[in-house]
């Protein structure tokens, strides 16, 4: 009856005895049987994470390489048509306001349809990743090499296909929901096959692996088209994206190998309902939790922390969208050198990411400073959406120097997620932190939508008003940045008296400010 067990418990809802039958009833379906993963997969639960950290490193390479390819390109074909020729064109008579506004617009608007097909199908995809995470990771990277191929497709034949044609390309999301459920599917692989002690060191390499890609992939990408042409790179990217689907061979079903026991009426509602019925009955749940995590809002200094995480997500966008352009055509250089000055910022928020904050956090320890980790955490916040502005202003100065020394002094700020992460925690209970980090996700997700045609209407501002004003974009974003400043300044700066304590009399959810 031991080795029976796993069967059991996995859904079946026949008791089996001696007396039992063989085989099972024709109306009632059988055992569910497990077999053991073919010896080519990887067994070893460091073998499984590190495999999911190479499986990021593909998505987020694929994405930085296309970057700068696909903006030189793109600026060449919308030349032609701008100036109705089929012949060479020079790069100087590209640089005009009509050219450079078309194609800040249309980037905008393909990055707010990639972040709606993104939500749109999060949900769905996570009920199945529930069930299996290997086919749904599959799906995705199927996904996301279609929309490299209409890329390159519409690229190719721009004689015959109008560049609005990219306005598809985020309909490839619906094919296993993108970047955004792979970097869900792999933490769930990584959190099936790993002892709760090593997680937290391997999502540590699972983002630094993230950000190796985008320090990596945008000075390969501007060599590659000095040495050869904007389609190299291009090329490179169609290849990564099979490479990830080969990946999955080695990679086995980790629910498996985690043993994972799935509830009696999940089984029976997937015999019964259906793959449809599951999606509705996973998303109800979700949506359930969401609206217990918006009553955490209700907290005061919740909604603060939350509201300066959302206004400064779209610094983001800015720097692997807008930067490229307003680089080459304020300053009148080639976009490969603009690749190579965002890897500078890259490899400076490895070493903050890696090593400086990590130190200044030891070294700030209450045990040295008698400093409370709260305290802390705001007052490093603080500096860091301080340090954020003022790249932001800098990079709208009048030269080069001004703009790489602004983007430097921006990475400093490159830490404040995850303090404001660490200072969340103090104002809800550890139940609580799940329901609220999903929340928050959603949030940024959302808060992000309009950012990108807000840059792009202030990057085609700032190309008319010329002079300080050129770099209407960064003076946009740091006006906002000073909007999260005085969020975090309105954060009590002591919480020792009683933090985030909930009361007999409090709503379920509910989390009371501790100044209250």
């Amino acid at each position: 009856m031991t080795e029976d067990a796993p069967i059991a418990s996995r859904g079946d809802r026949t008791t089996v005895h001696e007396t039992s039958p063989l085989l099972p009833p024709e109306d009632r379906p059988g055992p569910r049987k497990t077999t053991a993963p073919p010896r080519y997969q990887l067994q070893e639960p460091n073998h499984v994470a590190l495999l999911c950290c190479l499986g990021i490193f593909l998505w987020v390479l694929s994405g930085t390489m296309a970057i700068v390819p696909a903006t030189r390109i793109a600026e060449e074909l919308m030349c032609h048509r701008f100036y109705g020729r089929e012949d060479d064109i020079d790069d100087d008579l590209c640089k005009t306001p009509e050219v450079q506004s078309s194609m800040a617009f249309l980037f905008s608007l393909v990055w707010v349809l990639d972040c709606v097909a993104g939500l749109v199908v999060a949900f769905p995809f996570g009920a199945l990743a529930d069930r299996a995470r290997k086919p749904v990771y599959i799906l995705g990277a199927i996904g996301q090499s279609i929309n490299v191929v209409w890329v390159f497709f519409v690229f190719y034949f721009w004689r015959t296909l109008p560049i609005e044609l990219l306005l598809l390309a985020p309909i490839s999301q619906l094919l296993g929901g993108g970047l955004l459920v792979a970097t869900a599917v792999l933490y769930a692989m990584m959190s099936d096959v790993l002892a709760t002690e090593n997680r937290a060191t391997w999502f540590f390499y699972f983002s630094l692996s993230a950000q190796v890609a985008g320090f990596v992939g945008l000075p390969v990408a501007s060599g590659m088209m000095e040495a050869w042409s904007p389609w190299a790179p291009l090329v490179i990217v169609m290849l990564l994206g099979p490479l990830n689907v080969l990946l999955t061979v080695f990679m086995p079903e980790t629910l498996q190998l985690a043993g994972v026991k799935v509830p009696e009426r999940q089984v029976i509602a997937a015999d019964n309902q259906g793959c449809w019925m599951r999606i509705r009955s996973h998303g109800s749940e979700h949506l359930g939790h969401a609206r217990e995590a918006f009553r955490l809002l209700r907290s005061r200094s919740l909604a603060l922390i939350v509201t300066c995480m959302v206004l400064v997500t779209p610094v983001a966008q800015a720097f692997y969208g807008i930067f490229i352009q307003y680089f080459s055509m304020r300053f009148r250089r080639p976009f490969t050198e603009a690749g190579y000055i965002l890897s500078i910022r890259g490899g400076c928020i490895l070493v903050i990411m890696g090593a400086v904050l990590p130190l200044l956090t030891r070294f700030l320890s209450p045990e040295r400073t008698k400093m409370p980790a709260y305290r802390r955490d705001l007052w490093l916040a603080r500096g860091s959406v301080l340090c954020l502005i003022v790249g932001l202003v800098a990079m709208a100065g009048p030269n080069v120097g001004f703009v790489i020394a602004g983007l430097i002094i921006s990475t400093l700020g490159s830490g404040l997620g995850a303090l404001c992460r660490s200072l969340i925690t103090n104002f809800i209970e550890p139940g609580q932190t799940s329901r609220l980090y999903t929340l928050l996700s959603i949030l940024e997700t959302l808060g992000s939508l309009p950012s990108g045609p807000l840059l792009a209407w202030a990057f085609a501002c700032g190309m008319r008003l010329q002079g300080f004003l050129y770099g209407l974009p960064f003076l946009v974003l740091a006006l906002v940045s000073t909007l999260a400043v005085v969020a975090l300044y309105a954060l009590p700066g002591n919480i020792s008296s009683g933090v985030a304590v909930r009361t007999p009399n409090d709503e379920e959810g509910q989390v009371r400010d501790p100044e209250c």
